[in-house]
């Protein structure tokens, strides 16, 4: 928040944070928030013989400027994951326990 009470996404002076405001683009956009006439599409989608079973991606990019690259972050939802979706086997054991 600055003084007159804004509020701002950056990071510190000096740190890079590109990468997070793609990863955030991103996920806000999976969750569907940013489609007009979701519904409608849903729709159409069960109609064309895809219940929503489709992977669904998305892209984020935060353009860089002359002092910091740009960054892309490249995401797919998984509406309901199994336990055969996580790969780190150390993350697999910690959720057995």
């Amino acid at each position: 928040m600055t003084r007159t009470g804004i509020e701002t996404w950056n990071a510190r002076s000096g740190e890079h944070d590109d990468l997070v405001l793609a990863l955030g683009l991103a996920v806000w956009h999976l969750t569907g928030a940013d489609i007009r006439f979701r519904g409608l599409l849903d729709y159409y989608r069960k109609e064309a013989g895809n219940p929503g079973s489709a992977e669904q991606w998305a892209i984020g990019v935060d353009l860089g400027q002359s002092v910091d690259p740009t960054a892309i972050a490249v995401l797919s939802k998984i509406d309901q994951p199994s336990y055969s979706d996580v790969r780190d086997e150390s993350f697999r054991q910690q959720s057995a326990a």
